[in-house]
């Protein structure tokens, strides 16, 4: 219902980045709170690179998931890295490296593996399609930050080695919980329209019963996948529709600037997470995608009848 003239796109990534600014104040008060309170709090702040105070600990203050906030950074990281908006603010290095330094450590803190694959993948997109000295260096300093600190970071680093084991084969428990996910929901016979989405939570317990992924059972884990959860909710045809959704994004903004960041990071994270699952998916989800196909589809002129 609104045109590209109602909205100025720095202005909605510079709210975001003020609103992620504020959020992490919050959550590094909170951190240092908890360390302070303790009776060795020397010995209480080693312990901010493991567990403690990363991942869903780390955003409890925001009553949110960790992987949402990780998605809304990496979406404004690859703003100001790469969009034409920000092009004369990125020529003051100093305050450019003062924001991206905190949003990147906090991205680090969240253990997000997909929110930190996403945001490398889109660094190394920029560095192949403008291949010279300077554009080298850059991408070669921001990938050993974020490789540094990820390693750093113990949990993050426990999660990465999770993924594939001394011998290159896959061990991520996710894979194996999917394969059964499928057997289940194939048996049901059920694959052109799908079981629902309140009959889904049926097909995973018993996937996760038969594959003896006790966690996932007790937990009652959804299946981590947005196009799986699609499948087995909607079947064929729900998956064809979303499918179809992200094809019409595609097809409408030719994936320009943070179109193609978006598009990238929301394709990966569908992959390890069931997005649309939560309220928190669906908001950053709608708002972005609307928002995106506004400001990048092309105006059509007026043509007036002369008559």
């Amino acid at each position: 219902m609104n045109s590209k003239k109602d909205f100025n796109k720095k202005t909605v990534f510079i709210a975001l980045g003020v609103g992620l600014g504020v959020a992490m104040i919050i959550c590094w008060f909170a951190i240092g709170a908890s360390i302070l309170s303790k009776s060795d709090p020397l010995k209480q702040a080693t312990y901010i690179f493991e567990y403690i105070y990363t991942d869903k600990n780390l955003v409890i203050p925001l009553d949110g998931h960790p992987s949402y906030f990780a998605v809304l950074l990496v979406i404004f990281i690859s703003a100001l890295l790469f969009d034409n908006s920000f092009k004369h603010f990125r020529k003051n290095k100093i305050v450019l490296t003062a924001i991206l330094i905190p949003c990147i450590i906090f991205l680090i803190q969240t253990s997000s593996r997909i929110g930190v694959i996403a945001l490398l993948t889109i660094i190394v997109y920029y560095a192949i399609k403008k291949i010279n000295l300077k554009s080298i260096l850059s991408v070669i300093a921001l990938v050993s930050i974020v490789v540094v600190l990820s390693l750093k970071f113990d949990y993050l680093s426990l999660k990465f080695d999770k993924i594939v084991n001394s011998k290159g084969q896959i061990t991520e428990e996710r894979f194996g919980r999917w394969g059964e996910i499928l057997n289940v929901f194939i048996e049901k016979d059920q694959v052109l329209l799908g079981v629902g989405s309140g009959d889904s939570r049926l097909i995973y317990r018993r996937a996760y019963y038969n594959g003896g992924y006790d966690l996932a059972l007790k937990e009652n884990y959804n299946a981590h996948n947005q196009y799986l959860e699609f499948f087995v909710s909607n079947g064929i045809i729900g998956l064809f529709v979303f499918l179809y959704v992200l094809f019409l994004f595609v097809k409408q903004t030719k994936l320009k600037e943070n179109a193609l960041h978006f598009f990238v990071i929301f394709t990966l994270f569908s992959l390890t997470e069931t997005f649309m699952g939560r309220s928190q998916g669906v908001m950053v989800f709608s708002f972005f995608y609307a928002f995106l196909i506004v400001y990048y589809t092309p105006v059509k002129p007026l043509i007036y009848d002369e008559k």
